[in-house]
């Protein structure tokens, strides 16, 4: 095997296809599997790790698939990303975890997203759940966005909520129904998302309100400027 190229991934035939709505790509089988994680060389310093926005532990899982423990790669996966099917298939790899790899600098950067796939499929094939939480905090939080009409509304609730339906420029929005800590403002305001080093996520309403969500999703902080509190229509 040459480590300095990817076992190549099977697809339908063109032929095939042209008659049909499944997907393309076939995935790898297990062996397959194994033999592409054998390229990997375990990075102490991971840099596809830092290129993952949900911080997956990659070479932990990778090194798993090689051994052929894949229910344990998958429990790995599981800690970190709740939907390793999907990103998988429609992640950008190329400019995120297999664009950091540090296998590409000498050849193919290890088909990642490949390996996440099959470590999923298999999992839902052979009836593997994820591991649930050991101890919960009670605390609970939903994140949800919905695109309708141009219109883009983002939610997370828990023992606080935060909600707005943006439509405009990524810098200067029209926001509307924005509920922060129960108190509904209206207005026009810069609206900034940034994704930090340790995984949390800030969105920033102007200076109007911050709101900081951790990669397991506990609110870290919420907060509402009083001045806008009071310049604005505010409404319970």
């Amino acid at each position: 095997m040459d480590v300095l190229k990817r076992i190549p991934v099977r697809e339908q035939d063109a032929k095939e296809r042209a008659t049909n709505f499944k997907e393309v790509c076939l995935g790898y089988n297990k062996e397959e599997a194994m033999e592409e994680a054998s390229r990997c060389i375990n990075c102490k310093n991971a840099q596809c790790v830092k290129g993952c926005p949900v911080a997956i532990q990659i070479p932990q899982f990778i090194e798993q698939v090689k051994n052929g423990n894949i229910e344990e790669a998958y429990r790995i996966i599981s800690e970190s990303s709740a939907l390793p099917a999907v990103c998988g298939r429609v992640c950008p790899q190329e400019s995120q975890c297999e664009g950091k790899c540090i296998r590409g600098f000498k050849g193919d950067p290890i088909s990642i997203g490949k390996l996440e796939r099959f470590v999923a499929d298999w999992a839902r094939e052979n009836g593997i759940k994820p591991t649930p939480a050991a101890q919960k905090n009670g605390k609970k939080v939903a994140v949800k966005t919905t695109v309708k009409d141009d219109v883009v509304s983002v939610a997370a609730t828990g023992d606080k909520n935060f909600s707005l339906d943006v439509k405009g420029s990524a810098k200067e929005c029209t926001v509307s129904n924005v509920v922060i800590g129960g108190e509904k403002f209206e207005g026009t305001f810069a609206v900034a998302t940034e994704i930090s080093d340790d995984n949390t996520v800030t969105i920033t309403v102007a200076d109007t309100a911050k709101l900081v969500v951790d990669k397991n999703g506990n609110i870290k902080e919420l907060s509402v400027a009083k001045k806008y509190a009071q310049d604005l229509k505010i409404s319970k």
